[in-house]
């Protein structure tokens, strides 16, 4: 019979319950490390989700803005195929962040928005390209954004205030969509302040603007230049001339299409409307009433509004007492009053079109002016002339005078009858890649009150974070 101690029977017991409890204590402390380090990995990766997610929402914000402010190039032809990617210029929590935006629509003209734009073709001088004078130190007002191929062509004697708009202009060394650049130009002030600039890129003018479609012109029939009277008014049919339009006193020139071959059009002690109002929502500017009559019966079976192009050597000038209005047509997306076809033989130091100084040469467009190669002169216009293009203008070079005291005098770009469908897909990397996409619905609409520039609207469609939709038909 043993007579150990109890004590001394339990020591080997105890050692098994310590290492038992070790091992216990262990494996819950290895536990609970593991379940702490998945804890602490999954609130990074939420909170680096978080932060992805909040870079990409506020860069897709400045995107949208960007739309609405007229300050993004996709709405141009540069937005089309692959669209244009531009990186945010700063880390947003962290994460890197870049927007692409590109046209799923083609119905927008590539030139809806574009007061001005000053393509240098064929080697324009500095100072030459986009000159303003006389006005007596009063500012000449545009509305809308204007391009430049270079800044060094502009000749600004004038001063010049730029409403709604910025000045872009092309740089190598620029991003493809954009970059501000707050150049400083004598004579030209933005409004309002602090809130518009310069910017630049690195895409060339014929890489943004497209040359509008033109219609299959050779189908035209020949165009009678004695016209046909009709009581005081002269009335003529669209068709190809191949010789100057006999003008009377007023005269009208039915909606349609008008080919112009080697002939200069001079206008003098005579009026001109060309096409029926409506295309675009233009209302007509100049009196011409002995006209009226013809401009409401004109069927426009094909349309309404005018374009007239201009082939060879011809233009168009008006002189003493002459006024041209031409309504804009249809040609394809774009809202075209004059187009100078390729086969132009004008340059840039040719007026494509001008007007002489003085009173009672006026001169009214509603459309698009395109003439990439040749030059427009708007002689010193005062207070009774008008001198207006509201549809933007595309020529090597233009010329703007304006007296001190001119009412007439009015560039700026208005609304656009079509709209498009733009993606826009922000992507924020930070320890993974977060994706916010919009599609938004866009479109130019004409001024409110018929003053100053149009502005863009800019209708979300559809908000989705990586593939999931968030919100639908906003409003920005």
């Amino acid at each position: 019979m043993s007579t150990a101690h109890p004590t001394q029977r339990d020591r080997g017991a105890t050692l098994v319950m310590v290492l038992v409890v070790g091992v216990v204590l262990s494996v819950v402390a290895i536990a609970l490390a593991q379940y702490t380090a998945v804890s602490l990995r999954h609130g990074q990766v939420s909170e680096a989700r978080a932060d992805r997610l909040a870079a990409a929402d506020a860069a897709m914000h400045d995107a949208v803005e960007r739309l609405r402010l007229g300050r993004s190039l996709c709405t141009t032809n540069a937005g089309s195929s692959t669209g244009l990617t531009y990186e945010f210029p700063i880390e947003l929590n962290g994460a890197t962040v870049e927007v692409n935006c590109r046209r799923l629509g083609p119905d927008l003209s590539e030139i809806a928005g574009w007061a001005i734009v000053i393509t240098g073709e064929g080697g324009v001088p500095a100072g030459q390209g986009f000159v303003t004078s006389s006005g007596a130190g009063k500012s000449k007002m545009l509305g809308g954004p204007i391009f430049v191929a270079d800044p060094d062509l502009l000749g600004l004697d004038a001063p010049v205030e730029l409403r709604d708009g910025d000045l872009w202009y092309t740089d190598a060394s620029c991003a493809s969509s954009s970059e501000y650049t707050g150049l400083s130009l004598d004579n030209l002030t933005f409004v309002p302040e602090g809130v518009r600039g310069t910017l630049c890129t690195d895409i060339t003018w014929d890489q943004i603007y497209v040359e509008p479609t033109v219609p299959d012109l050779a189908a035209l029939p020949p165009g009678d230049p004695a016209g046909d009277d009709d009581g005081e008014c002269r009335v003529f049919e669209p068709g190809r001339y191949t010789t100057t339009p006999q003008l009377a006193g007023n005269n009208y020139f039915r909606s349609g299409d008008y080919w112009f071959d080697d002939v200069r059009i001079e206008i003098k002690q005579a009026t001109i409307t060309a096409g029926k109002p409506g295309a675009g929502g233009a209302l007509q500017e100049l009196d011409n009433a002995p006209c009226d009559a013809a401009r409401d019966a004109d069927p426009a079976p094909d349309g309404l509004g005018a374009t007239f192009y201009l082939d060879g050597t011809s233009s168009i000038v008006s002189q003493a007492q002459g006024a041209l209005e031409i309504m804009p047509r249809l040609q394809g997306n774009t809202a075209v009053s004059v187009q100078a076809l390729s086969t132009s033989s004008l340059d840039h130091t040719h007026d494509l079109i001008g007007t002489e100084p003085g009173n009672k040469k006026q001169l009214v467009m509603h459309g698009l002016l395109w003439a990439p190669a040749a030059r427009l002169t708007l002689g010193e216009v005062t207070n009774s002339t008008a001198a207006q293009l509201t549809g933007g203008a595309v020529f090597a070079a233009i010329d703007l005078g304006t007296s001190a005291s001119s009412l007439g005098f009015v560039v700026q770009v208005e609304g656009s009858p079509v709209a498009t469908e733009l993606m826009l897909t922000s992507t924020a990397e930070l320890r993974g890649k977060t994706l916010v996409e919009v599609i938004a619905d866009t479109r130019f609409t004409n001024p409110e009150n018929g003053a100053g520039a149009g502005t863009w609207e800019v209708a979300v469609a559809s908000w989705r974070v990586d593939g999931a939709a968030r919100r639908r038909s906003r409003v920005i």
